[in-house]
């Protein structure tokens, strides 16, 4: 377009503008921010307060759970203790994480290798309670088994 024009004050004048509007293009480009971003912020600040509903079984009785979403078993246990009066359980922090020691009154016992044994859905769980985090329609079982080490 500058090219056609017949002196030199205008295609200075041209090529100031051309420039002038490819500035303000790319500037306008770079600085939008897409507008997708706040709503995956939202939607993940949503998700993290979403409830979630499972079930917590010791033995022969059933809890029904509506937590949070992220909470590990441990954190439902402790949930669960404050609001049932018949459950309850201790333990003690490791360098493995938090260890089961009692359920109801019911205590590991060493001298028959007997312990509390964590499933997760039918499967024995492969980490500890404090790093198993309760999914949507988990069954958590604890079970009273004795081991042949």
């Amino acid at each position: 377009m500058f090219f056609l024009m017949k002196n030199k004050t205008q295609n200075i004048i041209g090529m100031l503008l051309l420039l002038g509007a490819l500035s303000l293009g790319a500037v306008t480009f770079f600085s939008e921010t897409p507008s997708t971003s706040s709503h995956q912020i939202n939607e993940a600040t949503t998700e993290s307060t979403a409830q979630i509903h499972a079930e917590l079984v010791v033995e022969d009785t059933s809890f029904v759970l509506t937590l949070e979403s992220e909470k590990s078993v441990l954190d439902a246990m402790k949930i669960l203790q404050e609001e049932q009066d018949d459950f309850s359980f201790t333990g003690s922090d490791s360098e493995f994480g938090f260890f089961v020691e009692t359920i109801n009154n019911v205590k590991n016992d060493q001298s028959t290798n007997s312990y509390w044994s964590l499933y997760i859905n039918g499967e024995m769980a492969m980490v500890g309670v404090s790093d198993a985090i309760i999914q949507e329609g988990d069954i958590i079982t604890w079970k009273y088994e004795q081991f042949d080490f």
